[in-house]
Formats: C-alpha cells, structure tokens, sequence
C-alpha cells in the first residue's frame, strides 16, 4: 500500500462512508409511453457511500488532511489521494469543507470543525471510561491498588490529619508528595511510568508535558472525588453489587468529563467555534480547567496502555494477527488469472473499474495493479477478526472448510 498511498485506519473509515457502503436510491417510476400500462416502480437504483451532507462529512472528518500534506501530523490523515486529484477520496472531504465555510490559509486550514472536536473528545472519554472498567473487571487493571479502595473507604470518614509542620525532615512520598488519599506503591509505580511516558510527547501548544508528583497525584485525588471515592471500595469483580458499581462510575466519569462542563468559544457551529471543557468565565482557568480533564482522561488512557496493550501476550497475539493480515493481502492481491477469485463479487467489479486508482496517472498496467491492491486492501479491512482467521485457514490450507462455506 505505500507505493499507493499508505493505508491508515482514519482514512479508511472515511472512504467507507463515502465511496464504499453499498446502498440503494428511491425507486423511481418507469417514463410513461403510448402503449405502457399503468406506471409501475423501477428497481431501486445502487449507488455507493452513505450520501452524507457536508456538514456530517467534515464532522467525521478526525484528520482533515490528505496523506502528507500536514508536517505537523505526518502519521496520521483523513482521506486517499491529493488535493491535484479531483476523482480520489479526498474529493469529497475537499468538497464538504468548501461548503462548510473551512477556513483556507496555512494556519487554520487543517483545523477540525466543532462537531469534529466534540466527537473527538466523546471518543476519547468512551475509550478511556469504558476500557478501564472492562479490564478492571476481568482483572487486568487493578484499580483497588491505584485507588486503594479499602484503605480509603476507612479513611473517607475520618478525621483529617493535623497540618501543623513538622519539625522532623519528611520520610515518605506524603510528605513531600501530598495527597488527599493514601499512595500506595501500585500507584506510585504507575505514576513514575506516567511521567517517563509523557516526558516522550507534547501537549496541543507543542509544550513538553512534564508533571510532578504533586500535579498527578492532585489528578487521581479528582478522579477519586469524582467517581472512585464512594463505589472504588465495593471491588468485588464477580459480584452484581461490583457490577453495579462498575456502571455507576461509569456513568460518574462520563458525567465528569463530558457533562456540563462542555462548553465553546465562539459560534458553536461547524469552523467558527472551538470546543472548551470548562464553562468558566476567566479564559485562564477556563485553559487550566480544560487541561486538566484532558491530562485526567490521558490518565485513564495510560491504565490500558501499562496494564493491557504493553503486556507480553498481547503483543505475541499482535504479531499472529499481522502475519494474518499480511498472508490475506500478499495472497487476495494477486490475479487469479482464469481461476474463481477469492474476492467476492462485488469487490471484484470494484477492480475492474480501478476503484481507488481514478485519476492516477501510472499508466494502465500500474494503474489495473493499484485497484487490485486498493480493493483487496478495502476486503480485508471490512472483514471481523473471526472471518479473518476463518478465511486465513481456508487460504493456506491449515482448515479447509466445506465449498459453500461463506470464507
């Protein structure tokens, strides 16, 4: 795929709604003439893309950008092809920002619309909320460590500590780190990996994130106020009273981080308004406020990367599942020549007519070998993981299955 263009995930969602989903018109009725009986419909006629407005096509828009084109965010874009290309995918999201009034000059014209923020930071807080949860129940995540669910229901009741000084020197991390709840070695572990991990990124205004002890630990005592404080304790994962609790801090987290809070600047429609996590009036703390649910939300994130997708196992079930999807394409994108081709029937006509490859000037044998890969590309990315591994096994023989098997 780099010879043609690279293949990101984004993208692909985006051809899918506009050029890949297989749907059909209104039917409409046949022209009347002389001899014609009583006008009758004609078959609906098919078309393909969902046949969104312009405004839902730049809402779905996450990288309005062509492969290449922003220096910024080389890794990451929106839609096949070029701006030269008017025939390639990202035609369409040329058209809908045009309509939408996106602004033009060099600074702004890769912004995201309002829309486009919102559902970005839902997806974000879905993701982080939601795969926490899950994996806390199956037990990868421990969250009664982190949070230390006993300790701090005893200790929610309780008085709090004298604030007089001390004038012995500072023996522990509560002393020089301090927190609201008690720092367990789970979290100061996890803590320590949070620094090291973000030391390695940026913020939006291209800053270092570097956070102390103090900034996290103020972040997890939020999160504690916020939706661990009164279900955390109750950690009883094979239980209903652990699953209700599950859902109730669930639903706390979401109501925290997309609730009330979610507010804009400007016209709240398409190019012209920016999304704010705070409502406060001071553009300051309203900054600070935003941030701070984002680095919270972040956070949550870093759960699942430390606890789940940086495990061994996983990444030994990673690499199975890419040689699967490299066998699949290598096998799918040659030409079956006069033999039955593994693509169905539809994809196969999608070839045909260099779907994918309109307006590339490679000349007709590079351009019949660019939809063949284009289009076994847009297969394989359509399949579930089951019917990956099912048609894997039928391709390289290790399980044949029955002729009228589907894969």
């Amino acid at each position: 795929m780099q010879v043609f263009g690279g293949f990101e995930g984004n993208p692909q969602s985006f051809r899918i709604v506009t050029r890949l989903a297989h749907k059909a018109g209104p039917k409409q009725p046949a022209p009347p003439s002389e001899d014609a009986a009583p006008l009758e419909a004609e078959e609906p006629a098919e078309f393909f893309g969902l046949d969104l407005t312009a405004a839902a096509i730049d809402a779905v828009s996450k990288y309005p950008w062509p492969y290449g084109s922003n220096s910024a965010k080389l890794r990451k874009w929106g839609a096949y092809g070029s701006d030269a290309d008017e025939h390639c995918d990202v035609a369409a999201l040329v058209w809908a920002r045009k309509q939408t009034g996106a602004p033009t000059d060099e600074n702004d014209r890769f912004r995201q619309s309002f829309e486009c923020q919102l559902m970005d930071w839902c997806d974000d807080v879905t993701y982080a909320v939601h795969d926490v949860e899950d994996f806390f129940m199956v037990g990868m995540i421990p969250l009664e460590r982190i949070f230390d669910y006993e300790d701090l229901f005893h200790s929610l009741d309780a008085p709090k500590p004298s604030t007089t000084p001390s004038v012995e020197e500072p023996d522990s991390d509560e002393d020089l780190d301090p927190s609201k709840y008690p720092l367990t070695r789970e979290w100061k572990s996890f803590r320590l990996y949070v620094q090291e991990d973000w030391s390695k990124s940026s913020n939006d205004e291209g800053q270092q994130r570097q956070y102390d002890n103090k900034y996290l630990n103020q972040l997890r005592d939020d999160l504690i106020d916020n939706a661990y404080g009164s279900t955390g304790w109750k950690a009883e994962r094979d239980s209903v009273i652990g699953q209700r609790m599950s859902q109730r801090r669930a639903s706390d987290l979401i109501a925290h981080f997309a609730g009330n809070n979610v507010g804009y600047s400007g016209i709240p429609m398409l190019h012209e308004g920016k999304l704010k996590l705070s409502r406060n009036e001071s553009d300051k703390k309203a900054e600070d406020e935003s941030r701070k649910l984002r680095d919270q939300c972040d956070l949550l994130k870093a759960l699942i990367w430390k606890y789940v997708i940086r495990l061994p196992g996983l990444a030994t079930q990673q690499a199975g599942q890419r040689r699967i999807i490299r066998d699949l394409v290598t096998i799918i994108a040659e030409d079956p020549g006069e033999e039955p081709d593994p693509l169905p029937g539809h994809y196969v006509e999608l070839v045909k007519n260099g779907s994918g490859c309109d307006g590339m000037d490679f000349g007709p044998e590079i351009t019949d070998r660019c939809a063949r890969v284009r289009v076994t590309a847009d297969y394989v990315a359509s399949l579930t993981e089951a019917q990956a591994v099912a048609m894997h096994k039928r391709l390289t023989g290790i399980e044949l299955g029955g002729f009228r098997d589907i894969f």
